[in-house]
């Protein structure tokens, strides 16, 4: 299966939380209709990734599967060692918020509003 293509869905400036959100669907249904195979997701020609825009694209999918199968199923490639490091922040801030409980997830969830308001 080809990878898929960062560039091609979000073009080279990956800020916009809209954008994560196409690229999330895009990664989502992969996973749901291969069911077993590996899940490439392509940065190259990427040149700016925030983390706004992985919580959307990738630590959300942290909702709807199960982080050892998204460890087993899903790769990255054309990221430099910053942005490897800001998804591998992003998928455990996602692993940890989504293994939550309800409660939690709330309190966290208003904690991170908090901040917002504060920047």
């Amino acid at each position: 299966m080809n990878p898929i293509d960062v560039l091609a869905i979000c073009g080279k400036v990956c800020v916009n939380p809209l954008k994560g959100v196409a690229l999330n669907k895009v990664i989502t249904d992969q996973l749901r209709l291969t069911k077993t195979e590996i899940v490439r997701v392509n940065f190259a020609g990427v040149t700016t990734v925030t983390s706004s825009f992985l919580n959307y694209a990738i630590g959300a999918l942290y909702r709807e599967f199960e982080h050892g199968e998204l460890r087993r199923r899903l790769t990255f490639e054309g990221l430099d060692e910053t942005d490897k490091h800001l998804l591998l922040l992003v998928q455990n801030n996602a692993k940890r918020f989504y293994m939550a409980n309800t409660a939690l997830r709330i309190k966290l969830a208003r904690a991170d509003d908090q901040l917002l308001t504060l920047s």
